[in-house]
């Protein structure tokens, strides 16, 4: 039987990837329209659409799912600091990744969800040791 540890765990990484497909949608969707309407380069869209997906991620784990028990009022200044330095981090990262897939597949879709897939579980690691640890 699993402990209770390894089941709150579980619990928490399958929130963790319900609030990041729920973000990806949204990813998807801006960086979609960030191409077709403002004309812009993937690498210019790929960053229009990482920042507002974030925003919305942070709000979402900080509320849903790394503190399902405690209700917010108010954003909590210091992780809101430690979560949009990783994404200041893994954005230019990642829009590296991305660009350098891009010379290699043609489609800037499948760049993206090549590049996003890579990032992905380092990021859950990142998040909950250092931006919402106990």
């Amino acid at each position: 039987m699993p402990s209770i540890q390894f089941r709150n765990w579980r619990f928490e990484s399958a929130k963790y990837a319900a609030v990041q497909v729920a973000g990806y949608g949204l990813d998807i969707l801006v960086f979609s329209l960030s191409l077709r309407y403002l004309s812009s380069r993937p690498s210019v869209a790929y960053i229009i659409a990482k920042i507002i997906a974030s925003i919305f991620a942070y709000l979402s784990h900080s509320n849903f799912t790394f503190r399902p028990h405690k209700p917010r009022n108010r954003i909590n200044l210091s992780q809101a600091m430690s979560y949009f330095l990783l994404v200041a981090i893994n954005v230019p990262l990642a829009s590296v990744v991305l660009y350098a897939l891009l010379l290699i597949v043609s489609s800037p879709y499948i760049a993206k969800i090549l590049t996003d897939g890579v990032f992905f579980l380092v990021n859950y690691w990142v998040t909950r040791s250092f931006v919402f640890k106990n």
